[in-house]
């Protein structure tokens, strides 16, 4: 007789038969640490946070990959039932999440995250999540706690009315969020335009984050996160997007996030074929600005300036200081009074840069380009 072993990681995960399994700890209450080894499981956390059990001060470890083979899920927190413990996905994956509630708030793998809760090492593979509002592949909202090292790749659309994530609907601006990844994903608002000029302040979408909501503290982090092979998209105008976050909500507007001591970004990386940005579009250094004029001003002489995006200057933009500007493919428009008003054009093939005082786009040759 042969008999063949095959590793722990050649064995697909039992497909989830949509039922909800709380056994691992009824009678086990009083215990700190749980781990769950099926999806059936998993949807017994998903009932039981829901049903008033926060799990603060307890730890959730996932022991094995999960498929959910598709069928409707039902996120693990909500609006007044949030998850508070912490959940350690310890390098696994769950993969063919589905929710399609067009009535839903805080929709996705989690629906409301918040402190003392944190979520870590953990993978989304394929997701198809459609709801309302404060919508992720995810988390729905992880309005306060942490969130690291958690991915999210495959065949992946997240589509909601306003606050809509790649990773995260919405947060709140003093939570930390560290080395997560984004690949793959379109995150689309179907706000109408009676909807966005109604309620300016929550109309955003973005690659890491939907929008953060300022609480006068602004001592949270973004830090070390990617973004690759995104697409951000609203058939209609006024809805603030952003490759990272779609922004800051404000008094009345979406606003870029704040520029404060307490509140940092860093490392974070823009990759792939990415579209459909209105803001976070221009880099310097770690920092993305939402304009042009936003990021030369915060230029230092030399500095290199990283158009994400074409970029149109809708108004006159001097220049007092030596920059290089790389456009990635992308190009820069602007008015000339020269020529009547009319658009010039300087399409960035490589590197450029603008020198002081002038008013034209110089570039230099680089790669065969004139």
């Amino acid at each position: 007789m042969l008999l063949t072993l095959l590793p722990v990681s050649a064995l697909a995960a039992d497909a989830w038969t949509g039922a909800a399994d709380t056994g691992w700890y009824d009678g086990h209450e009083d215990d700190v640490s749980y781990t769950l080894a099926t999806a059936e499981e998993l949807a017994g956390l998903a009932q039981l946070v829901n049903g008033g059990n926060s799990f603060s001060g307890k730890t959730i470890v996932l022991g094995d990959d999960l498929d959910l083979a598709g069928l409707a899920w039902t996120p693990i927190g909500a609006s007044g039932t949030p998850f508070q413990g912490a959940f350690d996905g310890a390098g696994h994956t769950v993969s063919n999440l589905s929710v399609n509630n067009s009535q839903l708030e805080y929709a996705g793998l989690f629906g409301l995250l918040q402190s003392p809760g944190s979520v870590k090492d953990l993978t989304l593979n394929n997701a198809s999540v459609t709801a309302h509002a404060q919508v992720g592949t995810m988390f729905g909202s992880a309005y306060t706690g942490s969130v690291a090292g958690c991915r999210v790749t495959g065949a992946i659309a997240v589509t909601g009315n306003y606050k809509v994530g790649g990773l995260i609907g919405s947060a709140f601006d003093d939570n930390q969020i560290a080395v997560c990844t984004v690949s793959g994903v379109t995150v689309v608002s179907n706000a109408t335009a009676e909807y966005i000029a109604v309620n300016p302040a929550s109309a955003a979408i973005g690659g890491i984050v939907g929008l953060y909501t300022g609480n006068g503290s602004h001592n949270g982090s973004l830090t070390g996160c990617t973004v690759e092979d995104l697409t951000l998209r609203s058939d209609n105008p006024g809805v603030q997007m952003g490759y990272l976050t779609g922004g800051l909500r404000g008094s009345g507007k979406v606003e870029e996030l704040p520029t404060s001591e307490n509140w940092s970004q860093s490392g974070n990386q823009i990759q792939g074929s990415n579209t459909g940005s209105t803001t976070g579009c221009v880099l310097v250094g770690d920092i993305f600005y939402p304009t042009l004029a936003d990021a030369v001003a915060a230029a230092a002489p030399d500095d290199t300036v990283t158009l994400m995006g074409s970029v149109t200057l809708e108004s006159n933009l001097t220049i007092d200081k030596n920059l290089t500007i790389r456009g990635a493919n992308a190009g820069l428009a602007w008015d000339d009074p020269a020529r009547g008003g009319g658009k010039r054009h300087c399409d960035l093939c490589g590197s450029g840069r603008l020198q002081r005082g002038r008013a034209d786009c110089h570039r230099r040759r680089r790669g065969g380009h004139p």
